[in-house]
This record gives C-alpha cells, structure tokens and sequence, in this order.
C-alpha cells in the first residue's frame, strides 16, 4: 500500500466481498519489497510448487487442529517466468486449493520494467517481454480448469493493480526501449486510455 491509497474512492468496498492490502516497504539495502512491522528473515526461502504445497498443508493442518474455522485460510501466490507444463502446475495447485479457503494467483505487475513501456492497469493479456508476472487470461483459464478438477470447487480468485504505470526517461530519446529515470503510479481515471504519453524532462509527448 502507499501513502496515496488514504482516499475513500479508492476503497471498492461496496464492490467486492473482500479487500486485501499488501502492506509493503522497500528495503533499499536489498532492493525488494518487504512487509511492514515483520520479522526479517534471511537466507532462507521456498522455492517450487512441491514445496510450496507441502508446506501450505501442513499449515492446514496446525490451523485446524488450534485455531476457529470462523478464521479463512487464504493463500496468495506470484508465478514468475512461467516454464512448467500446466498440467504438471495444475496438479500441485489442486493440493493447495483443497486445504486453504481461497487461493489468489497474482496477475499484477509488481515490480520495475526493464525498458521504459506505458502500461495500462493490469492490462497483460498475453505474455510479454516487459513483464514477468501472468497474464489475466492464463489466470482464468487455470481457475476455470481447477472448478473441474477439485472437489467441491474451490475459490479461486486474481489479483488486480487498479493503476496505471507513468515512466519518466532518463534521456530525450523516446525510442522503445530507452532506459526510465523513475516510475509512479497514476490514477487510472487520471490516465487518458486512447493515448501513450512519454515524460522528457519538463515536457511531455502524446502519441
């Protein structure tokens, strides 16, 4: 969350039946985003679906022998470079949605670009070159698959940046590709969506 999501319209409340932040800092000394007020831990991580899964049961089980079933387990997940089959990935996320109460496949862009490239609000609908998380298509597809696959069917739901992303350029060179001195998160109501508008110092160029 940053400082500007204090605003009440920002807040789809009444839209949705659940809201979920992702209270987030960067850490400047590691270069990653890190939770707020939690524990640091270093050195150590999970990596795999197998993995992933394994523990995500086993949490299951501890939370429901001690803690209230009026608590919801939910699990929350970001599949980078995606290169396993989707039969092979289907099959250990089968063993995830059938021990927590909702299962989130994060679609939205959550990281810098490597190039300077307008993105419109969670707008990857193929893969792409300029971004290493899902696109919202595969995302459905997987969940759709899933309501087959588990029973009873599973809650499966995606995430959503509702933003647009503004690249300023190091340079004057508007080229594709030209390196980007920073980059904001811009209302999407603010965002003219017909147009690709690029930010060379003090003026700024439409297309």
């Amino acid at each position: 969350m940053s400082e500007n999501t204090n605003e009440k319209e920002q807040y789809p409340e009444k839209l949705c039946d659940f809201v979920v932040y992702m209270d987030l800092s960067y850490n400047g000394q590691e270069d990653k985003l890190v939770p707020k007020g939690n524990g640091k831990c270093t050195g150590n991580y999970f990596s795999g679906m197998e993995v992933i899964s394994r523990v995500v049961t086993k949490f299951h089980e501890a939370f429901k022998e001690n803690g209230s079933r009026t608590l919801l387990l939910m699990f929350g997940m970001q599949v980078k470079a995606f290169k396993s089959s989707v039969e092979e990935f289907l099959a250990n996320l089968q063993h995830i949605s059938k021990v927590v109460d909702y299962t989130i496949l994060e679609t939205h862009h959550s990281r810098p670009a490597p190039t300077c490239n307008l993105l419109m609000p969670n707008s990857f609908r193929e893969y792409t070159d300029f971004a290493d998380t899902l696109p919202i298509i595969t995302a459905l597809d997987w969940a759709k698959q899933l309501q087959s696959l588990v029973v009873p069917p599973p809650n499966v739901c995606f995430s959503l940046n509702l933003a647009a992303l503004h690249y300023e350029l190091k340079s004057k060179s508007i080229q594709i590709g030209a390196p980007c001195q920073s980059e904001t998160l811009v209302r999407y109501n603010q965002f003219l969506p017909p147009r690709r508008l690029w930010s060379v110092d003090s003026e700024t160029l439409a297309e």
